[in-house]
């Protein structure tokens, strides 16, 4: 039985009103995001699934919970945010999960900046290299920044570079 002082109960019931089976809450740090069987994850916002998806619909959600405060999810959970979204940028030639997790190099980890009343949403790919030759310690890179204000409708933006290994 749900009761209106338990809110993860009542996302957890308006979550599996969905359909999908084997609903348990997923990250700590997220709320009211739910894994289930055969979806990429249930994400209750606002009394209702959320059913927009990519990277407006997820800018949307983390600017709800904060994000331009510096609350909100850490920046490993806001990665499956993204998943759940269908919100990855599209970087040619690379499957959507392709940008630097947190077990890479600490420059390159997925990261959140803030300024100016933003939220920047900052992820780093690393390209194929066409260069047969010697890389010269340089790997060619792509930055995606999801810069999400106050309101408005947020889209990547990408930006080549070449990271110097250390």
């Amino acid at each position: 039985m749900t009761t209106a002082s338990d809110p993860w109960a009542q996302a957890r019931a308006i979550a599996a009103s969905s359909g999908a089976s084997g609903v348990a809450p997923w990250l700590d740090d997220v709320p009211y995001l739910f894994q289930a069987k055969g979806t990429r994850g249930i994400l209750v916002h606002n009394g209702a699934v959320l059913a927009a998806r990519g990277p407006a619909a997820a800018a949307a959600y983390l600017r709800d919970v904060g994000i331009l405060d510096g609350k909100g999810p850490s920046p490993r959970s806001i990665l499956v945010v993204l998943f759940v979204l269908r919100a990855f940028p599209t970087v040619a030639d690379l499957p959507e999960e392709s940008a630097v997790d947190m077990h890479g190099p600490e420059d390159l980890r997925p990261r959140v900046e803030r300024a100016d009343g933003h939220a920047r949403l900052i992820l780093n790919y690393r390209l194929p290299n066409d260069n047969p030759g010697p890389s010269r310690g340089t790997v060619p890179m792509m930055r995606q920044t999801l810069d999400i204000g106050p309101s408005g409708d947020a889209s990547w933006v990408g930006e080549r570079f070449d990271w110097q290994r250390p």
